[in-house]
């Protein structure tokens, strides 16, 4: 088994800020901005986070992906990291990190967290076309799969190109979040962060976990 963390959701190069992270460790998490037009999804009101987001965002649409629901997570195909989340296996874990700052709004407070994670059932190509969904796959995807990804955002699109990993039953949305970087730039780990991936810093993008001890101790961490 190997991990891949990954940053997800609000920062400072989307919404402006970071997720809400309260006293007692729980936190809300803020999805990034959907940036096509064509495509059917919530507006962050309808979505209960109006207050804790600027006013012009709102009634804009929300890219709620990853999907703590039915545990789905897409990928442009072709990107950066669609390339990274391709090498998952069945059984392997993809573990969601996020920005949490207090009232989401102080960069020197923000620290990186981990917020859910997935444990990988299947990987699958995915296509949209006129909302249309094609699953292009080396094996069977069943029914019940196809319409667990039907709800993934990049599946609200009118057209996209896509990898959609799906979780098993052993995948979970945090109450609350695991802390793993000090607070504020340049996002050192915190004793947790040191056991699971080293003396390394944190900013955005992912980190590859396949040492089999990291492996152990983050699964511990997270309580799978």
């Amino acid at each position: 088994m190997k991990a891949l963390l990954l940053h997800v959701g609000a920062d400072s190069t989307n919404l402006g800020h970071s997720s809400p992270e309260f006293e007692d460790g729980t936190f809300k998490f803020l999805p990034i901005p959907e940036l096509k037009q064509l495509c059917i999804t919530k507006f962050y009101h309808d979505l209960g986070l109006s207050q804790y987001v600027s006013e012009n965002y709102r009634y804009k649409k929300a890219h709620i992906d990853p999907d703590f629901k039915f545990f789905t997570y897409g990928e442009p195909k072709g990107s950066m990291r669609s390339k990274q989340v391709l090498k998952l296996l069945p059984g392997d874990m993809i573990v969601f990190v996020a920005s949490l700052a207090w009232n989401g709004r102080l960069r020197e407070n923000m620290r990186k967290a981990i917020v859910g994670y997935f444990q990988v059932q299947v990987i699958v190509e995915c296509k949209m076309r006129k909302n249309k969904l094609e699953v292009i796959s080396g094996h069977a995807v069943s029914e019940r799969t196809q319409n667990r990804i039907k709800n993934n955002a990049h599946a609200k699109r009118t057209s996209d190109d896509f990898i959609c990993i799906v979780g098993n039953q052993n995948s979970r949305f945090l109450k609350y979040h695991i802390p793993i970087t000090t607070r504020g730039a340049p996002f050192t780990p915190n004793d947790n962060g040191k056991k699971i991936y080293g003396n390394k810093k944190f900013h955005q993008g992912f980190k590859w976990i396949e040492d089999r001890e990291k492996v152990r101790k983050l699964i511990h961490l997270i309580g799978l």
